[in-house]
C-alpha cells in the first residue's frame, strides 16, 4: 500500500507481500484479485485494504488473524518477520503432532477437495461436480456431526463427493449415489426401531436397512 501511495519501501513492505502469499495459499486466489479490472482499480483496493477476510468456517483463527495483520495498511501495525517465523514453526509442529487426529485428517481431505475444486472450470462439463456440492464442505465436514444439519445430510454429501471422484478417476460403474437410498444411516441422531427395514428399488427387503436389535 505504501508503494501505491508513493511512500517509502522497507522490510514491513515485504511482510505485506508475504501476507498476500499466505492469503493466496489459503484461499487459492489473490486477496485483491479482480477479473477484468484495471490496474488503477486494483491499486485502489490495495490502498484501502479492500478484500474479503479468510472465512472462519474454513480456516483456523491463528491463520486468519496472521493474514489480517500482515495485510494491514499501516506498516507499523504489521508483525515482525521473527514473529511470523515463530508462528509458522509452531503451526507446523502442531500439525506434525496431530497427523493421526481425525480432525487433521478431515482438514487434509478438505484441502485436497478445495484445490481440486479450484480447477473444475478447466474440466469438461461431464466431469464437473454438481452445482454447489463442494461449497457445502468445510474442514470439519468429515470429522463430526454439524449442529443444525438434518440427519443424513453429511453422509449424502460424502457419497456424492466420492461418486464425483470416482467419475474423475474413470470408474463411473462404481458410482455409489444410485444406491444412496438403500444405505442405512447409523447415527445417534437418527432413532431406529428394531425390525425397521428399508425397501430396495425392486421392492425386496434390503438387509442393509435393518436396524440391529442388539446394537
Amino acid at each position: 500500500p505504501e508503494v501505491v501511495q508513493g511512500a517509502g519501501y522497507d522490510w514491513k513492505s515485504d511482510i505485506w507481500s508475504l501476507g498476500c502469499l499466505l492469503y493466496e495459499l489459503a484461499a487459492l486466489h489473490s486477496p485483491f484479485e479482480m477479473e477484468g479490472a484495471s490496474l488503477m482499480a486494483v491499486f485502489k483496493k490495495i490502498a484501502q485494504a479492500d478484500y474479503h477476510p479468510l472465512p472462519f468456517t474454513q480456516h483456523s483463527r491463528p491463520l486468519i488473524e496472521l493474514a489480517m495483520r500482515m495485510l494491514q495498511i499501516d506498516p507499523s501495525a504489521r508483525p515482525e518477520i521473527d514473529e511470523v517465523d515463530d508462528l509458522a514453526r509452531k503451526a507446523l509442529a502442531k500439525q506434525a503432532r496431530g497427523l493421526g487426529d481425525v480432525f487433521v485428517a478431515a482438514e487434509n481431505v478438505y484441502d485436497s477437495l478445495a484445490f481440486l475444486g479450484s480447477e473444475v472450470k478447466r474440466f469438461k462439463e461431464k466431469f464437473r461436480p454438481a452445482v454447489g456440492l463442494l461449497a457445502q464442505v468445510h474442514p470439519l465436514y468429515f470429522a463430526a456431526p454439524l449442529a443444525g444439519s438434518p440427519p443424513g445430510t453429511q453422509f449424502a454429501v460424502c457419497v456424492r463427493v466420492v461418486t464425483w471422484l470416482l467419475l474423475l478417476n474413470g470408474r463411473k460403474n462404481l458410482s455409489l449415489e444410485k444406491d444412496l437410498e438403500n444405505i442405512s444411516l447409523e447415527s445417534d441422531d437418527i432413532p431406529q426401531e428394531a425390525g425397521e427395514e428399508a425397501k430396495s428399488p425392486s421392492g425386496r427387503q434390503s438387509s442393509r436397512g435393518r436396524s440391529s436389535s442388539s446394537a
